[in-house]
């Protein structure tokens, strides 16, 4: 996020004083490009491959927590809801293992994520049966611990012969970059405003 937030204000143009936008033909989009730019610089510092990005997207009029939120598959989601929901955005089943395996490698799952399946998985007072009693106990410990929807791909028969190849194939890292561009090409814009400033419509 920290890079992320450096990339926005390094490319914010508003701050280029007395610029001559007439005259400048503006390439890269500095919400969108720059979101999907930052995030593959991010990737490469947590040791993952450098994909290609495509840039040339068009800025939105507005931004809204709650339209975005509802895009977001919630951690106790089915693997059947979440196949069918990345399918709806034009993604494969495939798609949807590695970039759900790699976007979680990164960083730490609040605990109230999962709290509920270390002390009352779905209200029944106790934690989900599908861990064991040393898993749970360290996870209890740490407050860390494996999101739902992480664990089911394992299991599940639309996905682990998938989870199983990627396992011991060697080419996570390049698999994980393909679907990142075909993620990036999702609810991409063609008409509409570049912003001159990150923060605010032209």
């Amino acid at each position: 996020m920290h890079h992320q937030m450096v990339a926005f204000e390094v490319m914010n143009l508003s701050m280029l004083s007395k610029q001559d936008w007439s005259n400048c033909v503006l390439e890269l989009s500095l919400v969108a490009d720059i979101i999907v730019v930052a995030t593959r610089v991010a990737v490469a510092l947590a040791q993952g491959n450098w994909y290609i990005v495509e840039t040339g997207r068009k800025d939105g009029y507005f931004s809204s927590i709650t339209e975005a939120e509802k895009n977001l598959p919630p951690p106790t989601i089915s693997v059947s809801n979440a196949i069918r929901l990345f399918g709806s955005k034009g993604l494969s089943a495939n798609d949807f293992v590695l970039l759900l395996g790699g976007g979680h490698t990164v960083g730490a799952i609040h605990c109230s994520k999962f709290l509920d399946r270390l002390y009352n998985y779905q209200n029944t007072g106790r934690a989900d049966p599908s861990m064991n009693s040393a898993t749970l106990t360290s996870f209890r410990q740490r407050c860390k611990g494996v999101l739902e929807i992480d664990q089911r791909i394992a299991s599940d028969v639309q996905t682990k012969s998938t989870v199983s190849r990627l396992a011991y194939s060697g080419d996570f890292a390049t698999q994980f970059g393909y679907a990142m561009i075909n993620l990036g090409r999702v609810g991409v814009l063609t008409q509409g405003p570049v912003r001159r400033n990150c923060r605010r419509n032209n």
